[in-house]
């Protein structure tokens, strides 16, 4: 009569215990790397909708200044030291995930985004305002600047090209596109596995 297993067959019990918990953690690893992509874009999705909400809800123009650590909603206000000028307060931001990277397309192709380490808290720069951020205006719509994106909505659907593009720093090849529609003011996300070149 037999009363235990041997070590052989309890050594294979483990190895292969230990097999499927590698094959687990490495999976969820890369599930957990899509899903902070996932976030990325509704980020972004967020940030745009409430722009334009400011935008709309006060009948007043606002920018989205885009910074590498965090995007933040600028709005204008009279400049105390000169009354004929005006400079841009922040009202509001919204932390990005650490490594995050992306490139503004829409600013031009490969314009990665603004060194906000060195941006006052309370007012942008005048180097924000001009190079890295984009302007809603009163009725919801975007004025994306002196570089206007090209980029088509055919396109983003293709998984082709995007007006922001957002990857995870040792993400692969996943990516998350934001499509900017400039006249209802929305913003799309998707995720996209690009190819390798």
């Amino acid at each position: 009569m037999r009363r235990g297993f041997t070590m052989v067959e309890l050594l294979i019990v483990l190895v292969i215990i230990g097999l499927l918990m590698t094959i687990g953690i490495a999976a969820f690893g890369v599930f957990s790397k899509w899903k902070k992509l996932e976030g990325t874009g509704r980020l972004f999705k967020a940030a745009v909708g409430e722009a334009r909400s400011y935008a709309i809800t006060k009948r007043k123009r606002c920018r989205l200044v885009f910074g590498k650590a965090r995007l933040r909603v600028a709005i204008p206000e009279e400049d105390p030291k000169n009354p004929n000028n005006y400079r841009w307060r922040y009202i509001s931001h919204v932390d990005l995930f650490k490594d995050t990277v992306y490139t503004l397309e829409c600013k031009g192709p490969g314009q990665s985004a603004m060194d906000d380490a060195s941006e006052p808290e309370d007012f942008a720069s005048a180097n924000a305002v001009r190079n890295f951020s984009i302007e809603f205006r009163f009725d919801g719509s975007i004025n994306l600047g002196r570089y206007f994106s090209d980029i088509s909505y055919t396109e983003f659907t293709q998984s082709r090209n995007a007006d922001i593009k957002v990857r995870l720093k040792g993400g692969g090849n996943d990516r998350c596109y934001v499509d900017l529609q400039p006249v209802s003011g929305n913003a799309e996300w998707k995720m996209v596995k690009e190819e390798k070149r």
